[in-house]
């Protein structure tokens, strides 16, 4: 195969044209100038997967062809492709790539036709979104060897240049089961500290993430305020542009949080919008504690207020987050943060309704377990604290998120020598995640496996949770070759299952082991993996049939076959020597027979020949 030395046939065109000025004569236009080259075309593709989801990567493998008159392939010795552009649907890691298998044929017509291959692997290719996949690709020749002269080329280094454009996949159907959306959620959120003291200014750091399978473009977070009194953003607008967040990715949003110097202590609720362009608008709350002195809507902080407060001083759930079905301990420390005692004080532990009265349940999502949502402190002395503790249901099947558990307080205090009832009420906020039930079955293989062929192994998952796992993936090792050792599968919903298969050449003969790892996210976004071991039996190569045996050693082996010993090739080994001592000795004893017959005929003819006897 001959390489491409591809060289536009400038040198001819101002030799000719050097000629007929020579003569006088003017020289036409060549039909294929520089600029009239046409572009190559793409002859051949294979996009793997053909029809990739959003979120999953692919690659391609393109052949391009080009015909062009007057070439003289001589001189050009590269071909640089660069990915200069893609839709808006494709994610391109790596641009730039060298034409490989680069060769020259004639056409029919007599004009010179070069073809060239390029591979894009899967790494460095990934769908990001329902529309068409369009490829875009800037190839250039080049006459010289040396990549860093290729590297430092202009313009004027090169010898011809073209834009070729290929579409790889098609748009999605809007009822396609592939199509995916982005989600945009609070993940998690953080104050500089906390309380937060009234008169102070804090940061507030919002964790967003797109909790989806596709990229947000255009993500955007606004800050709700209306229902926190009091609190407001310092010297910002509530309003954040985030950029565009991939599936999975968070990105940190922070707010400066200002609060006035006379407040009520409290949690005060804070709202939170997100939006993309093309996502749905998703909303948040989370709660911010605040210290303060002032005692209601009436105090004008005036000396002489001194009405108690009671708030959660700090609280306990056992860890990160809870899980739905499994009873849990909530902790509560009780502080009175007034300068006067408090008497016959109902504590209530409720849910985050909405619904005012006082006297409401956990609610739907936590349930007390075996004891009642209510408390009675019959006193609690000025700066003192209490601790009192509830056991929790989660709802078994509830929705992976935060939710809000409300404590409402009424209590006595004596103020300004005057017995007054007086009420509070805290927020706390405690993150329930479900159960992750992502199973692996055993690996399933062709036992025994024979050397230099290949078998198969094949291993069932399924998710059993009531959460959705996310950036499934597989990788195979062991003492093994495969082309599938890896494969990324992507989000799993709850109750789904597949089968991972790939097919493995053992390296030799013995045990085969190996190993399969299963790693995915769950809902809170912890990697998780889940291995499995496999072996089997490595055999030597199955002997060929009869029709196969043309071409074999005298000893019945193949050329480069070890032959096996064993008691098989012996045995038969001594029954042809036995056959062959028999045929011997029959033909020896047959030849004496005819020996010694022909002897006595020949002494008869002797004796009839002797004188004197017959007349």
């Amino acid at each position: 195969m001959k390489k491409i030395k591809c060289r536009v046939a400038a040198l001819l065109f101002t030799a000719a044209l050097m000629v007929s000025t020579a003569f006088g004569a003017a020289v036409p236009a060549s039909a294929n100038s520089r600029d009239q080259a046409p572009d190559p075309r793409v002859t051949s593709a294979a996009v793997t997967p053909a029809e990739p989801g959003v979120g999953s990567p692919f690659g391609v493998d393109l052949t391009f062809t080009q015909t062009i008159d007057n070439f003289d392939y001589a001189d050009i010795d590269h071909i640089k492709i660069e990915v200069t552009k893609a839709s808006g649907s494709v994610s391109v890691s790596h641009k730039g790539y060298y034409a490989e298998n680069i060769s020259e044929s004639p056409s029919e017509d007599g004009m010179s036709v070069c073809s060239y291959d390029l591979h894009i692997p899967q790494k460095y290719l990934k769908r990001s979104g329902d529309d068409y996949g369009v490829l875009k690709f800037e190839i250039t020749y080049y006459s010289s060897t040396d990549d860093e002269e290729i590297a430092e080329s202009t313009s004027d280094d090169h010898d011809l240049k073209f834009t070729v454009e290929y579409l790889v996949f098609n748009q999605l159907d809007s009822g396609s089961d592939t199509k995916s959306e982005g989600k945009l959620t609070v993940s998690s959120y953080r104050l500089d500290h906390s309380p937060v003291q009234e008169g102070e200014t804090v940061g507030l750091e919002l964790t967003v993430k797109n909790a989806g399978t596709v990229a947000c473009t255009g993500v955007r977070s606004v800050l709700d305020l209306s229902g926190a009194a009091g609190v407001s953003i310092n010297g910002e607008t509530d309003t954040k542009i985030l950029g565009n967040l991939n599936a999975g990715e968070t990105v940190n949003v922070t707010y400066p949080i200002s609060c006035l110097s006379k407040m009520t202590t409290g949690s005060y609720p804070v709202g939170i919008s997100l939006s993309a362009d093309d996502a749905n608008e998703s909303l948040s709350k989370i709660y911010i504690p605040i210290t303060g002195t002032k005692t209601g809507e009436d105090d004008t902080g005036e000396v002489g207020d001194s009405k108690p407060q009671l708030i959660i001083q700090s609280y306990d759930f056992g860890g990160k987050a809870v899980t739905g079905g499994q009873e849990f301990d909530l902790t509560m420390n009780v502080r009175n943060t007034g300068s006067v005692s408090i008497e016959n004080c109902k504590m209530t532990v409720g849910s985050d309704t909405g619904d005012s009265d006082s006297n409401t349940a956990v609610g739907s999502v936590f349930t007390p377990s075996q004891s009642s949502n209510t408390f009675f402190i019959s006193k609690l002395g000025a700066g003192a604290t209490v601790k009192k503790k509830i056991a929790l249901l989660p709802k078994a099947d509830a929705s992976p998120n935060s939710y809000g558990v409300i404590v409402n307080f009424s209590y006595e205090a004596i103020v300004d020598e005057k017995r007054q009832t007086l009420t509070s009420e805290e927020t706390i906020t405690i993150p329930l995640a479900q159960l992750t039930r992502f199973e692996v079955g055993d690996p399933a293989l062709g036992n025994p496996f024979f050397m230099g062929e290949s078998g198969e192994i094949s291993i069932d998952y399924v998710n059993k949770g009531k959460s959705k796992v996310y950036n499934v993936a597989v990788e195979l090792a062991g003492d093994f070759d495969t082309e599938e050792g890896s494969l990324y599968i992507g989000n799993l919903d709850s109750g789904a299952s597949d089968t991972y298969q790939a097919a493995i050449t053992p390296r030799q003969e013995g045990t085969l082991t190996g190993t399969a790892t299963f790693s995915f996210e769950d809902a809170t976004g912890q990697v998780m993996k889940v291995v499995k071991e496999f072996s089997a039996e490595v055999q030597a190569a199955e002997v060929p049939a009869m029709d196969e045996m043309d071409g074999m050693n005298p000893d019945g082996s193949m050329p480069g076959d070890q032959v096996q010993s064993g008691p098989g090739w012996k045995l038969w080994a001594g029954i042809a020597a036995g056959a062959a001592v028999v045929v011997v000795g029959t033909v020896v004893l047959l030849k004496k027979r005819r020996a010694r017959k022909m002897r006595l005929l020949e002494e008869a003819d002797d004796y009839d020949d002797e004188p004197g006897e017959g007349v």
